[in-house]
């Protein structure tokens, strides 16, 4: 039944996804010579939207024909996963001052390289969207290595989560303000990818002070 489901949602994504991929290329082309360096990045981030949705879309299938197991462990570019995931949502979020730091101590990890980037993506995207106090919101992407595993951290410098909370946002459809945008669903969906290979997430924060997420992934 689930895969069935999933088939179903799948389907219903790949044609709007098909219409946005085409035109794009349709416009690129139509572009070509006449509009300058940046118009063009534009439409190349667009295309490249594009392609990490089917893969998504993809990764979907996959896990609920085995059980929310994907079956390929990559080695990935922890920093240029990040990098790439920023652009996109620099634009996508409206928040030009937005700034990137990193403290990465690992910048290979082995993984599931689709799970991966859709951890860091709701992660990272949460930062910027919760953190409306700020024209110049901070996300610094981390890790270390401790025992057999690689430790992973997203921190911003937003409003923090009130104590007592810090459990129940991993739930489904929890959110700490009814007018806060979103479904509630996405924390929820990346405790499940990061559990589904064996890892943890929790987050430490502070009210005023910001928040910090952390998730493992075992070697």
């Amino acid at each position: 039944e689930l895969e069935a489901f999933v088939q179903m949602i799948s389907h219903d994504l790949r044609a709007p996804l098909t219409s946005i991929d085409g035109f794009a290329w349709l416009a690129r082309e139509a572009a070509e010579g006449k509009f300058g360096p940046l118009e063009m990045e534009y439409l190349d981030r667009i295309l490249r939207a594009s392609e990490n949705m089917e893969k998504m879309i993809n990764a979907m299938l996959d896990m609920a024909r085995i059980g929310f197991q994907s079956p390929k462990r990559m080695e990935v570019d922890l920093r240029k996963t990040v990098e790439d995931i920023w652009e996109e949502l620099r634009v996508s979020a409206l928040r030009p001052g937005a700034r990137l730091e990193f403290s990465l101590q690992v910048e290979r990890v082995a993984c599931i390289p689709v799970l991966l980037r859709q951890v860091l993506v709701n992660l990272m995207e949460n930062a910027l969207k919760f953190n409306t106090r700020s024209e110049t919101p901070l996300v610094e992407v981390g890790s270390r290595r401790q025992d057999e595993e690689t430790l992973v951290f997203v921190r911003d410098d937003g409003p923090g989560i009130p104590a007592g909370f810090e459990e129940s946002i991993f739930e489904p459809f929890q959110r700490l303000e009814s007018a806060s945008p979103g479904s509630g669903i996405g924390l929820s969906a990346v405790r499940r990818i990061v559990f589904s290979w064996g890892g943890e997430i929790w987050v430490e924060s502070e009210p005023g002070a910001g928040s910090t997420f952390y998730f493992t992934i075992p070697d």
